[in-house]
């Protein structure tokens, strides 16, 4: 695997994802920005969110502007800081909801490359002692996890990732493992879709290790000077400050060549070796074996040549004890004359985190040594996994609309589901169970939204206070469970309940439901049917009572003559009425007894308890994976 200008990616060279531990890096903290969706930004593209704000947006000595980040995220508080010099990092927001994730919601073009930047600065803002765990996770892929468990409470932990939008927004997550998640800014920079990064233009994400600018006395170059914004660093990787030495230029280099559009103050600066001396560079933060890399190597010839001098040396890679890449460099020829810059790519270098190296070494011709600009390092994964069915997404949208429970943000499967949806483990998820047992739910059953989730097995909406009658959802055929107890539901029981083929479990217990039990779910013998507390069903079977009628009014027929006295009859009648009022109020009192258990309590033989346990699985949400692409400092 040689280097190549712009060196075309081939995505089936790629080995699976595996995951990368990155090692403690040592560097200066890093502002980051932020910008609400209605603020007229002074960056065209950037947006840059200082989490927890609670004052109003400010811009900083980089001239970035940075706001609040309402209107991103609708769950957790804001949190002021006192330990940090850095203002994005003088506050943060936190998670305490307990939820399974909490989400940003960023607003993004379709097909335009990104790249997203995360930070967090933990110092212990709870006084807690214990600091959370959680993972990151950005679209449908699990970067890695935050854990400042054994590091300084005032280190601070951040990402950087380079992907393809696949919609008009990108989620970034915070799935909760233990303690309450938090963050401190978020960052989104438009790139240049046509040119930089083109990789993740396949569906691949590209992780920042570090960007490395050589030779230069600025700590750290970032906008404006480079438009972008990324980050380059001037002591990110130790080299050998005896043998080497730093070479500048005021004098304008050409960069309209390399693809990653180089900043040119990064290129009018170099680390260069006197003759017969070079660079042995081990590699930081390969902490595992086979991952795959994305490096670029940029390189402008800026010290005058003498005539007839040269510089001419080979860059050799060292990717594992048995795999190296070899490439003899004349600068000035690859590039196409002095101050011009060029770039070496190669989008798949597998590295041993054991003896991940590179070499520039001169070649015994050569006047001059080895020269090196700037380096990038990135971490490559495969194509990331794909974000929930779009039928799917779209139909819990409408169900979030319906029950107001807007606040939840981010995929509804990928990479960690909601507290309240189950999904397959299809390559494109879809939801197969919503569980919003004790949600607090009212208004109606939103009928069109769940008839599109036509992969649901499970819907758990007992418990709450819906009303209406139970809507046609016949399309569900995949149905297993249908829990709608202990609700304010009316109307009949529908016939088409009996006509779902998977049906196992109908709860329908303590609502207001009326009408005849159809006949069919009563003879359904392989389903669990409850329906008590519905006073006005009853069973079909002998028939339903009419409601009682008034009674009618009778005739009052004058007392006929009778020779014994109105005081003897009076005390000679008091006993038979009295006893026969009270026989009749007793057999009528049975006899209604009776017709009530026979006709209207009486249970199928098919029907368990009103309580008990579902029959229905239970399976459990998506987990979290180790880092990827997390970095201390």
């Amino acid at each position: 695997m040689g280097y190549h200008q712009q060196l075309q990616p081939d995505m089936n060279m790629m080995s699976p994802l595996r995951m990368f531990d990155v090692a403690v890096v040592v560097m200066a903290l890093l502002s980051c920005v932020s910008v609400p969706l209605t603020l007229v930004q002074a960056q065209p593209g950037f947006i840059s969110i200082d989490c927890g704000l609670s004052a109003a947006a400010y811009t900083d000595a980089n001239n970035i502007t940075w706001a609040p980040d309402t209107g991103y995220t609708f769950t957790g508080q804001n949190f002021d800081l006192v330990t940090s010099d850095t203002k994005t990092l003088q506050s943060l927001r936190y998670f305490p909801e307990g939820r399974s994730k909490d989400c940003y919601v960023l607003p993004a073009t379709p097909d335009n490359t990104y790249m997203v930047r995360v930070y967090f600065l933990y110092a212990d803002f709870l006084g807690t002692g214990a600091p959370p765990t959680f993972d990151l996770e950005i679209e449908a892929l699990s970067v890695g996890q935050i854990n400042f468990t054994g590091s300084a409470e005032n280190n601070v932990q951040y990402a950087e990732g380079y992907l393809s939008a696949t919609k008009d927004t990108i989620y970034v997550c915070l799935a909760r493992i233990t303690g309450d998640p938090f963050i401190s800014s978020v960052e989104l920079r438009p790139l240049d879709t046509a040119n930089m990064y083109t990789i993740v233009q396949q569906g691949s994400y590209l992780f920042n290790l570090f960007h490395a600018n050589f030779g230069s006395s600025t700590p750290v170059i970032r906008y404006p000077d480079d438009v972008y914004d990324r980050q380059w660093q001037n002591d990110i990787l130790e080299v050998n400050p005896i043998s080497s030495f730093a070479i500048n230029t005021t004098t304008p280099v050409d960069v309209s060549s390399p693809g990653d559009m180089v900043p040119e103050l990064v290129m009018q600066s170099a680390e260069s070796w006197p003759p017969g001396q070079g660079l042995n560079l081990t590699l930081p933060y390969l902490t595992s074996d086979n991952n795959n890399f994305y490096v670029a190597f940029y390189f402008a010839e800026i010290d005058p040549l003498a005539l007839n001098q040269t510089r001419v040396f080979d860059m050799v890679l060292n990717q594992g004890p048995s795999e190296v890449t070899d490439l003899n460099i004349s600068v000035v020829s690859l590039a196409g004359g002095m101050y011009v810059a060029t770039e070496l790519v190669d989008t798949n270098v597998i590295f041993n985190s054991s003896s991940g190296s590179i070499e520039l070494n001169p070649d015994p011709d050569s006047q001059l040594g080895p020269i090196l600009n700037a380096l990038e390092l990135f971490l490559l994964t495969p194509p990331a996994p794909n974000l929930t069915l779009v039928s799917d997404a779209l139909a819990i949208e409408s169900v979030k609309e319906a029950f107001n429970l807007t606040s939840w943000l981010g995929d509804p499967c990928a990479y960690t589901p909601y507290d309240w949806i189950t999904c397959t483990n299809d390559t494109i998820p879809r939801v197969e169970a919503l569980k919003l047992s004790n949600y607090n739910l009212t208004g109606t059953i939103p009928a069109a939204a769940l008839c599109n989730l036509t992969a649901l097995t499970e819907l758990w909406l007992d418990h709450n206070s819906l009303e209406g009658p139970i809507p046609d959802l016949s399309a569900l055929q995949n149905l297993q469970c249908k829990q709608l107890q202990n609700n304010n539901i009316t109307g009949e029981i529908p016939v088409w309940l009996a006509l779902l083929p998977s049906l196992q479990e109908l709860l329908l217990s303590n609502n207001n439901l009326s009408g005849t039990l159809p006949s069919a779910l009563l003879n359904y013998t392989s389903l669990t049917f409850e329906y008590s507390g519905n006073p006005m069903l009853c069973n079909a079977i002998g028939g339903c009572p009419s409601p009682p009628s008034p009674p009618s009014p009778s005739r009052i027929s004058p007392p006929s003559p009778s020779p014994i006295s109105n005081s003897t009859r009076h005390s000679a009648n008091v006993p038979a009425i009295v006893g026969g009022v009270v026989g009749g109020l007793f057999v009528a009192a049975a006899f209604t007894l009776v017709f009530i258990y026979v006709f209207c309590y009486k249970r199928p033989t098919t029907s368990a308890g009103g309580g008990g346990l579902s029959l229905c699985p239970t399976t459990s949400a998506g987990g979290g994976g180790s880092g990827l692409w997390v970095y201390s400092s």
